[in-house]
């Protein structure tokens, strides 16, 4: 009798740890781990258009008393070149503007959790919901993150459930897997466990960690704190990998002590252990920092620069590493990949169908530059007659040129002599066909590079 319970037990316990995984994650197969990129706009197209990889992931933030990034615009001047971007922390840019591309939200909750519970942001957060399901792509939303490190327990697991809750079962958003994220160091209120600000199971589809310098033994923490923090990241990465739970480096960057342009002794000291780390718990996804801290009000002297591409041995060995067969980057295949079924179809922010944007009705799109990046010489196929429209934008979404070419049925190619020389690396070119039944049109977006 006893076995018997025993082995139904287990049988269960195996049966709730797939069904966990599977309910909502898009979390990629074992062994898998998706890069994303952070952690703003101006961040995020640095290094696409310093590396000329397009990631799996977007990262971007807001709050959720003002939704800055999706109701407030966040303006930000480039401090050596002035140029002004309208929002640095744009969530519709990426699901807009790029294909094939997740985005991870960090919503800002601390001081705000009991006005959260009694209802004071019920507004706000149906807002959001309308931003999610607005998104045709996977967004991983931490609720509150990094809680642990500010603020006590007391009505943060009550707050997240609430949004939960609210988010799917009343305003039915789909295309959304909830991330508890935590700091692995000590909690504001000391050596606490941090479960207790676990709001269970069953209201977490990821659990995410920090990475940072503390658990490196950097920031000068003492070696006992130091150890200390080592166990509370086992602890954490443990039970994600015990409960079959996806587990997620939420932030990455190695600040100031490690920063990039160090080289050699930033790679052995920082990025050695973090993809160590990602290897021994099959971490899911890393979300990694790309940018020079002190641009945007953080201070010098403890963040530095993490930007990959800005030391010469740190970009090597970061693309040789993420250019292995674990590291998932931005394809055609990845919402494949992730399980991701377009749960919001009714509401569709492109202006064709989703079965004309999947159309096979273009084909064998190639683009080259044939005289100092002003002439392109653009290449297709089409199954059918039809005047196609071509726009090419920069990476901030500013329109370069535009173009209309009839095309017959078969092979086209042409070349497109522009009024300005390209001077970046990575442009989008927007292709569209003219169709009064939107089924027979088209539109594709495809990322090209010189």
């Amino acid at each position: 009798m006893y076995r018997s319970f025993i082995k139904t037990y287990l049988l269960l316990s195996i049966l709730f740890a797939i069904y966990h995984v599977s309910a909502n994650s898009f979390a990629p197969p074992d062994g898998k781990t998706l890069v994303q990129i952070g952690q703003n706009k101006p961040c995020i197209l640095d290094y696409i258009n310093k590396t000329n990889v397009l990631p799996a992931g977007a990262m971007t933030y807001t709050t959720i008393h003002t939704l800055t990034g999706l109701e407030e615009l966040l303006s930000w001047t480039h401090p050596e070149t002035g140029e002004t971007i309208d929002n640095r922390m744009d969530f519709h840019v990426w699901h807009t503007d790029y294909k094939n591309l997740t985005i991870q939200v960090g919503m800002w909750m601390c001081g705000h959790l009991a006005n959260t519970l009694n209802g004071t942001y019920d507004n706000q957060i149906a807002t959001l919901a309308n931003h999610l399901k607005q998104a045709n792509c996977p967004v991983y939303l931490r609720l509150g993150y990094e809680v642990n490190g500010r603020f006590p327990s007391t009505h943060y697991p009550d707050a997240y459930r609430y949004v939960y809750k609210k988010l799917k079962e009343e305003h039915g958003v789909k295309n959304t897997a909830f991330v508890w994220h935590v700091t692995p160091g000590y909690t504001v209120s000391g050596r606490h466990d941090h479960f207790d600000w676990y709001p269970g199971d069953e209201y977490v589809d990821w659990i995410a960690v920090s990475y940072f310098v503390d658990v490196v033994g950097g920031g000068g923490i003492s070696d006992e704190d130091y150890q200390n923090t080592l166990k509370n990241l086992d602890s954490i990465s443990s039970y994600a990998m015990h409960n079959n739970i996806p587990l997620m480096i939420a932030e990455a960057a190695p600040m100031k002590q490690f920063e990039v342009p160090l080289g050699q002794e930033s790679w052995d000291k920082w990025f050695t252990k973090l993809f160590e780390y990602i290897e021994k718990y099959d971490v899911k996804a890393l979300s990694y920092i790309n940018q020079k801290w002190s641009w945007y009000g953080w201070q010098d002297h403890q963040w530095g620069d993490s930007r990959v591409w800005n030391n010469e041995v740190v970009n090597k060995k970061w693309f040789e590493e993420v250019s292995s067969d674990r590291y998932i980057h931005s394809s055609d295949t990845l919402f494949k990949m992730l399980n991701f079924p377009n749960s919001n179809t009714s509401i569709n922010s492109r202006p064709y169908s989703n079965k004309s944007c999947q159309s096979s009705s273009i084909s064998n799109i190639h683009c080259k530059t044939i005289h100092k990046n002003i002439s392109l010489e653009i290449a297709y196929q089409l199954t059918s007659p039809r005047t196609i429209n071509f726009e090419i934008y920069d990476l901030h979404g500013k329109k370069i040129s535009t173009i209309s070419k009839s095309g017959i049925v078969g092979k086209n190619r042409f070349v497109w002599t522009l009024n300005n020389k390209l001077a970046n690396r990575v442009y989008l070119l927007n292709l569209s066909s003219i169709a009064t039944d939107p089924v027979a049109g088209f539109k594709k977006t495809k990322l090209i590079r010189f």
